[in-house]
């Protein structure tokens, strides 16, 4: 058990090491956002965008974000990756958002984080999934639970 905290504890201090970048030049991204918004690091706005080739999701995990991420992915053939600073939310709309991203195929960016519900159930039902530079991702400390 001591082993493996440690191992985590290792995995979070070298991403975190990393300098934040942005995955594209584009101002709808959460770092963007973030310093557009004046924002401390700790806190997130609530941020969903589905347009100019981006499906970008920050702050909490909520109920009608399930529905926005399916109708963007429906609209628009062409989006297969999801941005996400996210620092968790609720566990339904999370496990929704996962089979949706099973269904359509779409790989997860995490720019930021990627916390509780968002690393719990997107990132393992992503087609792919990158971490850039200086974000992080929280894992709960879970037992196998069959939904």
């Amino acid at each position: 058990m001591g082993l493996m905290r440690r191992f985590f504890t290792l995995v979070l201090l070298l991403l975190a090491s990393g300098a934040a970048t942005c995955a594209a030049n584009d101002d709808l991204l959460p770092a963007n956002i973030r310093a557009k918004l004046s924002a401390p690091r700790h806190t997130i706005p609530n941020f969903t965008v589905c347009r100019g080739g981006y499906l970008v999701l920050t702050g909490q995990l909520l109920p009608h974000m399930a529905d926005f991420v399916y109708a963007c992915l429906v609209k628009n053939k062409a989006f297969r990756t999801l941005y996400v600073d996210l620092v968790g939310g609720d566990v339904a709309t999370a496990l929704t958002i996962a089979k949706t991203l099973e269904e359509f195929g779409v790989e997860v960016v995490v720019d930021g984080r990627c916390f509780s519900a968002c690393a719990d159930y997107l990132l393992p039902s992503a087609k792919n999934v990158r971490i850039l530079p200086g974000s992080l991702v929280g894992i709960h400390n879970r037992r196998f639970q069959r939904f």
